[in-house]
């Protein structure tokens, strides 16, 4: 039974809480019971709808003979040398049979790939025997690197390579897509993963704040529910900050600002680079292993009748200038080749890295996982006064993926350049000059370690050819070659201490960085920041403990993994670890 004294009241509504019938037009209707016959399909399945799988481009199919071709041609050319050397008048159908196999590959190759972008990730699956899937979470996304060669840029396609960042781990490549295609999904993923971190991000802050959440500031109603406000509109769903703008979620990049360009005249530094040189020598090799064929007995007699008539010294002499010209001519052909029209380019949090001539490749990294940069200066281009710049950036790296010069690597932000750019660049990027700050000597024992090291080299190479002279009376001249290293060694060993340094920037409480400088035939100049430093390494061999040095080690999840203070007084090393940029007792040890 109802307590009698309770009263029954009309609740009075505000007007914005009537419920009043509202006149709707047919259109309106049709529409209506459009949306609730999908809920109703939804609610019947189980869920939402499954994204379906995506084809790559039909062009493909241009391609892919090529390359079944290029892999299968160990096998396939034995077949058809077997083939064509038949007498029974049938070679034309051995040719199209094997034609037709590769023809097959190619196409079953294009046909058992697709890939689709749902729950978060970017699935891949390929494969007709043996099926393969590949999955990356958006969230673990590093960098998205597109590529077109040649034939694709005709074909109007691109190769996408999504890289996670995992060492020793595969990317998952997206060979096929139209240009508009890779394009767009370079943006989805970036935009999708942004979205990822934000909602974690707010996640994060919702439960830190308690569940005040739920109180009526968020918009709880008298009946228990809750409305989520976004932009003032009823029902929305968070955006992330800057990702999305104006009506409908539609993605607006923010403006690009063009950090760097490319300028003709770096060519200059390519003949300074060994790049020709190794391309040179391969070409060499191949040309020699094809002399012993291509070359008749007239030819050889011609060339040995000529030195006899010219002299050996100057035959050697032509073969010297001509192997230069054609060491230069690579270098050049290699450097425009892989670096023309490079530009650097921020959109918001993202860097756009785009070069090539011939083979156009777009390289976009993430600012917010950038540690530092490196610069490398070989000795050549140092001369020149030039230099080549790499990011530090989480995920993407290795170890000693920054060592070498130029960007062949995803992290490469400017090849071999004039000195001023990559310092200019450098500040763009880090918010100050950090490479070209003064840096504090490591002192005299580390001078006198350089010496000796390069001295002991010298002699080391010096003593072989000094059996034979002295025990079997060999000529003196054998040994000229071999002591011109023991000659250099007090300027190589005086150059590599000048060049030996490392400083710490920034005040206490504020951002700092870690500033560290070594090498001489590849100086390496680091600057890396504080944060990044997830442990460190005081490492003291013997010869260095009797000195009173030590190197010190600094650990990161970012480039080449690690970062070296070579040499540095162990006072010093300890004073870094332990006052200007400590990590706490459990992240440092002594090696």
């Amino acid at each position: 039974m109802s307590d009698p004294t309770e009263r029954t009241e009309p609740v009075e509504r505000t007007p914005t809480e009537r419920t009043e019938p509202v006149e709707r037009t047919p259109t309106e209707r049709v529409e209506t019971e459009r949306v609730e016959t999908e809920r109703a399909e939804t609610d019947l399945q189980g869920g939402p709808p499954e994204i379906p799988w995506r084809r790559l481009s039909a062009r493909m199919l241009l391609i892919h003979p090529l390359r079944s071709l290029k892999e299968l041609l160990p096998a396939v050319l034995p077949a058809l040398i077997v083939g064509n050397t038949r007498s029974d008048g049938g070679n034309h159908w051995w040719n199209l049979g094997i034609g037709a196999l590769v023809l097959l590959i190619a196409v079953i190759t294009w046909a058992t790939t697709r890939y689709r972008i749902a729950d978060g990730r970017v699935q891949q699956r390929k494969g007709l025997l043996k099926r393969e899937t590949l999955t990356v979470p958006i969230d673990r996304v590093r960098s998205v690197d597109l590529q077109a060669s040649p034939l694709h840029r005709i074909l109007g396609l691109s190769t996408a390579r999504i890289g996670t960042g995992v060492a020793g781990g595969k990317p998952l490549v997206l060979d096929g897509l139209t240009s508009a295609e890779a394009a767009t999904l370079r943006a989805e993923l970036l935009v999708h993963r942004g979205s990822i971190q934000e909602t974690e991000a707010a996640a994060a802050g919702a439960a830190l704040e308690g569940g005040s959440a739920a109180g009526p500031s968020a918009g709880s109603t008298a009946d228990g529910t809750t409305t989520h406000v976004t932009d003032g509109e009823p029902g929305g769903v968070p955006s992330a900050p800057g990702a999305l703008s104006g009506t409908q979620g539609v993605p607006v990049a923010p403006e690009p600002e063009v950090l760097s360009r490319f300028d003709a005249r770096w060519v200059r530094y390519a003949p300074l680079s060994t790049s020709g040189l190794l391309i040179a020598l391969a070409i060499i090799g191949f040309a020699g292993q094809l002399s012993g064929q291509v070359l008749s007995d007239e030819i050889v007699a011609q060339v040995t009748s000529a030195s006899v008539r010219y002299g050996v010294v100057a035959l050697v002499a032509a073969a010297a200038a001509v192997a230069v010209v054609f060491v230069l001519v690579c270098a050049v052909v290699a450097y425009v080749l892989a670096y023309w029209g490079h530009t650097v380019t921020r959109e918001g949090d993202r860097l756009h890295i785009t070069r090539g001539l011939l083979t156009v490749r777009s390289t976009t990294l993430d600012l917010g996982r950038l540690r530092g940069v490196a610069m490398g200066e070989s000795l050549l281009i140092r001369a020149a006064r030039g230099a080549s710049l790499k990011a530090v950036t989480t995920g993407i790296g290795g170890e000693g993926a920054d060592q070498g010069v130029g960007s062949s690597s995803g992290s490469g932000l400017l090849p071999p350049a004039p000195r001023r750019d990559v310092h200019e660049l450098a500040a763009r990027l880090l918010g100050e000059d950090r490479l070209g700050v003064p840096l504090r000597s490591h002192g005299r024992a580390a001078r006198r370690r350089r010496w000796s090291r390069a001295l002991q080299a010298g002699v080391a190479l010096l003593l072989p050819p000094l059996v034979p002279v002295l025990w079997l009376g060999w000529s003196w001249w054998w040994v000229a070659p071999f002591a011109i290293p023991l000659l250099l060694a007090p300027v190589l060993a005086e150059d590599r201490w000048r060049n030996l340094g490392h400083a710490v920037l920034g005040r206490p409480g504020e951002p700092r960085q870690l500033v560290t400088r070594m090498g001489s035939l590849h100086r390496r100049t680091v600057a890396l920041d504080a944060d990044g430093i997830i442990g460190w390494t005081v490492r003291e061999t013997f010869w260095q403990r009797r000195v009173g040095v030590a190197t010190l080690v600094a650990a990161t999840a970012a480039g080449s993994q690690h970062y070296d203070v070579v040499d540095v007084p162990t006072d010093r090393a300890w004073e870094i670890v332990s006052e200007e940029l400590p990590l706490g007792l459990g992240q440092t040890r002594r090696g």
